[in-house]
């Protein structure tokens, strides 16, 4: 039994595909070539395959991740280019490299995400002093389930770029729960959202 960790980037052809649909698409294009994916037993076998935390519709990302168990012995470069030799436009594999199958599984070890979000701000000093009072909250309470929530703790850094066309932001994803960039972009008055993009995820 072998892993490979591949890494693929979501474009903005596919930025409204849910994440069950790009369950789906990845599903098909293994088939569509001769890469030896395990498949679970039982009445109805999947493949096994583990995936990252999902992302939001709407949302670009050059960093999303997945975990194949393989049967037998193939190169993950070899994995790479059999997949982008079928993957829709839109998808595209960047990196693929062994990993232990005995080693945690790829949710329970990631633990933040960060995002970029281009925006255009006329009033660059008022979306900074925007930033700085949502760093220095006691608490960012959001409604989840018809309960009150505190995010606070989720939040690990927030800051504009020296050209005033980015917000930068760096969030709890996984077991302890998930602060979303609509989250705190939605605090945000000085700023037109123009795109969003997740650009990194942390695995511990």
């Amino acid at each position: 039994m072998q892993r490979i960790r591949i890494k693929f980037s979501k474009g903005p052809e596919v930025k409204f595909t849910s994440h069950l649909d790009v369950i789906r698409c990845f599903e098909r294009a293994i088939r569509r070539t001769d890469i030896p994916v395990s498949y679970s037993s039982g009445f109805n076998p999947r493949m096994r395959i583990a995936w990252g935390p999902p992302l939001a519709l709407g949302i670009e990302s050059i960093c999303e991740m997945a975990d194949m168990d393989i049967e037998g012995w193939v190169k993950p470069n070899a994995v790479l280019n059999k997949l982008n030799s079928v993957l829709p436009e839109g998808f595209g594999v960047i990196d693929a490299k062994l990993d232990s199958p005995t080693a945690p599984s790829l949710a329970s070890s990631m633990n933040r995400a960060e995002y970029i979000a281009e925006i255009e701000a006329a009033d660059a000093a008022g979306l900074k002093r925007e930033l700085e009072e949502i760093l220095i909250r006691q608490k960012l309470e959001f409604v989840v389930k018809e309960k009150v929530v505190d995010k606070k703790p989720l939040l690990h850094g927030l800051s504009l770029s020296d050209d005033d066309s980015q917000v930068k932001m760096l969030v709890e994803v996984g077991n302890r729960g998930t602060l979303k960039p609509a989250e705190i972009l939605g605090l945000l008055k000085e700023a037109k959202i123009k795109k969003i993009k997740r650009v990194n995820l942390f695995v511990s």
